[in-house]
C-alpha cells in the first residue's frame, strides 16, 4: 500500500486514497474518482450496461466492429463509411430462394440493379439482358417475344405482324407486305 499523491497510477503500487476517493493498482487499474480505467482485457461471464457503450474495434457474437462497419463475414454488412449495406457477398436478396433454387423474390448484385436516377439493368448473360441508362432502353436476346393487342413480334419465327387480324405481316425476307 502506498501513501502520497506520487504513489497513485504508478507501476508496481497498490495505492488507495479514502478522501480523495481514487485509487490505483500499479498503473494498469486506476479509478480517479469518476473514471475506471483498465489496460489489457476484461473477461466476464456476465455484464449489464446502462449509458453509452463504445467500441472502435472488435467483435459481439460473431459479428466484427471495425471503424465505421458492423459485419458477419461478408453474409451481411453494415457500412456507415459508404452508406450501403451489403447482404450475401456484396448481392442484396430479398425472398424466399431469391436467385437461387426457387428463383423466389428480388436479387440484386453488380449486373442487376436500379438506381434511383431510373437507371436499371436486368442481365442473364451478355447475350440477354434489359438495360435501360435513363433514356434508352437496350435489349438483347437470343430469342425475343412481343405480343400485344394489335402487333406481334417473334424472332423465333422471322414475323412481325400488325393490325387486329393481322393485316400487315413481315416475314423473314421471303414473305412481304
Amino acid at each position: 500500500m502506498g501513501t502520497g499523491t506520487d504513489a497513485y497510477n504508478t507501476a508496481n503500487r497498490i495505492y488507495i486514497d479514502g478522501p480523495g476517493n481514487r485509487f490505483s493498482i500499479g498503473d494498469a487499474l486506476t479509478f480517479d474518482g469518476t473514471d475506471l480505467s483498465l489496460t489489457g482485457t476484461v473477461y466476464a461471464t456476465a455484464g449489464s450496461f446502462t449509458g453509452n457503450v463504445s467500441a472502435g474495434s472488435g467483435n459481439i457474437g460473431n459479428w466484427n466492429i471495425v471503424a465505421g462497419e458492423i459485419a458477419y463475414g461478408t453474409d451481411i454488412v453494415l457500412d456507415a463509411t459508404n452508406k450501403r449495406i451489403s447482404l450475401n457477398a456484396g448481392a442484396i436478396v430479398f425472398g424466399y430462394d431469391a436467385g437461387g433454387t426457387g428463383l423466389h423474390g428480388v436479387y440484386l448484385d453488380a449486373n442487376n440493379y436500379w438506381y434511383s436516377s431510373g437507371a436499371f439493368k436486368v442481365y442473364a448473360d451478355a447475350n440477354n439482358y434489359i438495360d435501360f441508362d435513363g433514356s434508352t432502353v437496350d435489349i438483347n436476346s437470343t430469342n425475343f417475344e412481343l405480343s400485344t393487342t394489335g402487333i406481334s413480334l417473334s424472332s423465333a419465327g422471322k414475323r412481325v405482324t400488325a393490325g387486329t387480324s393481322n393485316t400487315i405481316v413481315i416475314m423473314d425476307g421471303d414473305e412481304g407486305i
